[in-house]
């Protein structure tokens, strides 16, 4: 009787050591890393979406970051499509993979597969961000362009036009092609843990490291990605502050009204970025509470990165070794 192929998942918001706890139980038990980001697997973007660093890359196995080009997509349905390729590979080394990250879309889809038509906040209030602002005629004219049935059917109902562009901009499929290509759960035998701080403490965490990352050269980062495209990317764009770095070196005239969305400084820089990050850190908890609930929640406030390692290693289901 073939054995199960097991593995683990971190999983968890911005700023909660996802990267830091993957590592240190990959060295422990042979286990390989494959990111559930949506945005790490852009080349050029380290700093901004945190990647993980050179050195972290080099002290354990990790793939799906920094492998594409900001001028390509990238969607829930390709992340299954590589992560089961990569699983292939590391089971075929006699290693675990380690799925760590934080997008949820990708994350669920991983763990259930999926059988009905997905949603995800952050597509949908970026998609209603943009209806807001009086531009609904772009918003059809890539729907027309994703999904051509749906833009016939819906091109005078904004609210079921931008839904269908929900769909398609997380699955990669148009409508009708979601409803039948339903995915199978790759994760139904991995171990669950999702690594949660106090609201308190992740606003400190993520202010710090937004903080360093301005100060490492995320605007230099940023400026050089305009000049590439960046803000024309089909996914890529939607990495959470970039579009305020862009603010902040392409200042536009506001109405007097509007004058306090300006961002004249660096430091108004950091927190309005600060602020998108920890709203950001708000859904995806959310999101994992309630899609992972089956999952092994740990409290990191009071918890060394050791004392976390220990606590996953001791309740893993399987035993390291034998797959």
């Amino acid at each position: 009787m073939q054995k199960k192929r097991q593995g683990v998942s971190i999983l968890g918001s911005t700023g909660s050591g996802k990267t830091a706890i993957s590592i240190g139980l990959a060295q422990k038990f042979g286990g390989e890393i494959i990111s559930c980001d949506s945005m790490q697997i852009y080349k050029g973007m380290a700093i901004g979406t945190a990647q993980p660093s050179e050195v972290e890359q080099t002290s354990a196995p990790y793939h799906l970051v920094d492998c594409f080009e900001i001028d390509q997509a990238y969607n829930a349905s390709m992340f299954i499509d590589l992560a089961r390729e990569k699983m292939s590979e590391i089971y075929s080394r006699s290693h675990y993979p380690i799925i760590a990250g934080g997008t949820g879309m990708y994350a669920s889809f991983f763990m259930y597969g999926h059988d009905q038509l997905p949603s995800d906040p952050t597509v949908k209030t970026a998609l209603r961000l943009i209806y807001d602002q009086g531009d609904f005629t772009s918003l059809l004219e890539e729907l027309a362009q994703r999904d051509p049935a749906s833009f016939e059917i819906h091109q005078h109902n904004w609210r079921r036009a931008i839904r269908a562009l929900e769909i398609c901009r997380i699955t990669g499929k148009t409508v009708a092609e979601s409803k039948v290509g339903q995915t199978k759960p790759l994760g139904e035998d991995f171990d669950q843990f999702v690594l949660v701080y106090s609201p308190e403490k992740l606003r400190t965490r993520i202010t710090m490291r937004c903080q360093q990352m301005i100060d490492g050269g995320w605007v230099e980062e940023a400026e050089a990605l305009f000049q590439q495209g960046l803000m024309d990317s089909p996914t890529a764009q939607q990495a959470i502050g970039y579009p305020l770095i862009h603010e902040f070196l392409f200042p536009v005239e506001r109405p007097a009204n509007l004058k306090h969305l300006n961002i004249p400084t660096r430091e108004k820089l950091v927190e309005r970025i600060v602020v998108k990050t920890a709203q950001y850190a708000k859904q995806q908890r959310a999101w994992f509470k309630k899609r992972h609930a089956d999952a092994t929640f740990i409290q990191m406030d009071t918890y060394s990165k050791k004392q976390v390692i220990d606590f996953i290693s001791n309740r893993l289901s399987f035993q390291v070794g034998n797959n």
